[in-house]
């Protein structure tokens, strides 16, 4: 008789058995899925061939400590679990053997982000000590070091990564890594040609960036690309790309002018399961400004959260040309809080300042579109009276113009009659305008010049343009600071037909002002060139003019205007 109990109480076992193996079996895999490499920073510097790096061949001792905040782990797809392996992105093989390399590990609350001494507290050695040779570390780029102890992250802390070597044998100008960060302190490091400073505890020397670097450890099943990028802007396009995110199979984009709400789990992408890198956005609102976040599918169902805000700016909404900002101090201390602004339709497109040092002009190209309504606004410093700044077209035209000194007391901003006093942190429009970017229809003249050709005259000098005007040149000139002229100024000097033009009544030690511009008649003029300055020398600033003094003469007079011609 079939024993019925039995058979089926031994199929209930082999079930039981093959059951456990699968489970266990796909608990490995999912396992196997979930671990892989996690890379924090980016190439952004080198650390020099003495400068502090965690691999450098310099000095025969150092200690270096750095923090890495559970926000990068994070952001570069790194999960609670076992670190197994860490590696440095070498731009430099060291020259020589790194003595007694040791490694170690320890966690601190993700609310401390710099460190504020070395310290000998809490540490997990997770490798070495050991030589570390150039058998080890032969190449540029990332090599593993297999940790002898893996460390274990929590998954919310900060890493504190402690490294150490010494005393080395020699050194050499060798060694470095690529470094990132600029955040104050993530860095500590002391340094000795002779003895070892593996238990320092002392201050040591703070810095702002810290090693690149990669580990293989637990990441998270599905996590947003790390990086954004937005390039080709036109004035209707963009392309927003990204790198690519941990366990993604596609990705979903969220992209609009400001102000753009956060988005959550919830929200409808703007474009849903994209499966490149990049997008081409079309459509877009000329002189606007955007954000674009970006998050990672992973299969049905399953998102990362989102990446961004990324935040870009549109571009002209059809052609543009170059206007430049000719800026200076007096002083030679910058503009001290001082800038000038470029609203486009409204939004503001530039931000322009002086030098931050010296006193040399520095010219600056700004991008204006044809056609928009343009905005030059003076946001007020501490001393404006030692800014300078001349704004000219593509095509020479002044738009704006004023001159400081070093002792605060220049026309400085806003020198023009129609804009009053500016106080500090207050903003002005002092041009308002709508560019073309169409060449004149008249030539404009260049290299003007103003001599002096007697004791109360002088000849205006001037390189034609490429076709003479028809109805010659006008020149408008005056006392001091004149006002900028514009196109239906008055010329003081009408339709004087080639270089040179001679100007009389001018008075010794006297500043002046000269423009010019070419009369096409019933083409119209050209745009204004200038200004000049010229201050009038005396009399007998010539050699062949000078006074002759008897002994017992009484003599007066100015150095203004002077000139060192010799003649």
């Amino acid at each position: 008789m079939t024993n019925t109990y039995t058979n089926n109480r031994r199929q209930g076992l082999y079930w039981r058995a093959w059951v456990t193996g699968f489970l266990l079996f796909v608990v490995h895999m999912v396992s196997f899925a979930q671990t892989g490499y996690v890379t924090l920073g980016t190439q952004a510097a080198t650390s020099g061939t003495t400068g502090v790096s965690p691999y450098n061949y310099f000095w025969e001792s150092r200690k270096v400590q750095m923090i890495y905040t559970a926000a990068e782990f994070s952001a570069a797809g790194g999960a609670a679990g076992n670190i197994t392996r860490l590696a440095w992105d070498v731009f430099q093989v060291a020259g020589g053997t790194l003595s007694n390399y040791r490694i170690r590990m320890k966690q601190v609350p993700a609310a401390t982000t710099a460190l504020t001494a070395l310290d000998e507290t809490g540490y997990t050695v997770v490798y070495g000590p050991t030589n570390l040779t150039s058998a080890i570390i032969s190449t540029t780029g990332f090599t593993d070091l297999v940790l002898t102890t893996p460390f274990n992250w929590n998954g919310t802390s900060n890493i504190v990564v402690d490294v150490c070597w010494g005393v080395n044998a020699g050194f050499s100008s060798t060694g470095q890594v690529w470094m990132y960060g600029a955040s104050t302190n993530s860095r500590r490091s002391i340094n000795s040609s002779t003895a070892s400073q593996c238990g320092s505890t002392s201050l040591g020397t703070g810095g702002a960036n810290k090693a690149r670097m990669r580990l293989f450890m637990a990441v998270n099943p599905c996590s947003p690309p790390s990086t954004q990028t937005v390039t080709a802007i036109t004035g209707t396009t963009a392309t927003l790309g990204h790198n690519a995110g941990p366990g993604a199979t596609a990705y979903d984009l969220f992209y609009g002018p400001i102000p753009l709400t956060v988005p959550t789990a919830g929200t409808t992408p703007t474009v849903n399961d994209n499966a490149g890198l990049s997008f081409n956005a079309t459509g877009l609102t000329p002189l606007t400004t955007y954000q674009y976040y970006v998050r990672s599918q992973c299969g049905p169902g399953t998102t990362s959260s989102w990446l961004g805000p990324f935040t870009f700016q549109t571009g002209c909404p059809g052609g543009s040309c170059s206007y430049n900002f000719a800026v200076a101090d007096a002083f030679g201390d910058g503009w001290t809080g001082a800038s000038i602004e470029v609203r486009q339709n409204g939004v503001l497109t530039n931000t322009v300042t002086g030098p931050a040092s010296g006193t040399a002009v520095q010219n600056v190209s700004v991008n204006i579109c044809t056609g928009a309504t343009v905005q030059f606004r003076y946001v007020s410093g501490t001393f404006n009276g030692e800014t300078t700044c001349t704004i000219t077209d593509p095509f020479g035209t002044v738009i704006a113009s004023w001159t400081g000194n070093s002792s605060n007391g220049g026309t400085g901003y806003p020198g023009f009659p129609t804009i009053g006093p500016n106080t500090s942190g207050q903003t002005n429009n002092f041009a308002n305008f709508t560019p073309t970017c169409a060449p004149p229809p008249c030539g404009i003249p260049s290299a003007l010049a103003i001599t002096s050709s007697g004791a109360t005259t002088a000849n205006v000098t001037w390189t034609p343009p490429g076709i003479a005007p028809s109805d010659g040149y006008d020149i408008y000139w005056g006392v001091g600071n004149i006002v900028n002229p514009v196109g239906a100024t008055t010329p003081t000097i009408n339709n004087t037909p080639a270089s040179p033009a001679g100007v009389t009544g001018l008075v010794t030690g006297t500043q002046y002002e000269f423009w010019i511009r070419s009369d096409c008649g019933g083409v119209g003029q050209s745009n204004w060139v200038g200004p000049v300055n010229y201050i009038h020398p005396p009399a007998n600033d010539r050699c062949a003019d000078a006074r002759p003094l008897i002994c017992g003469d009484l003599a007066t007079g100015n150095l203004a205007g002077v000139t060192n011609i010799g003649e």
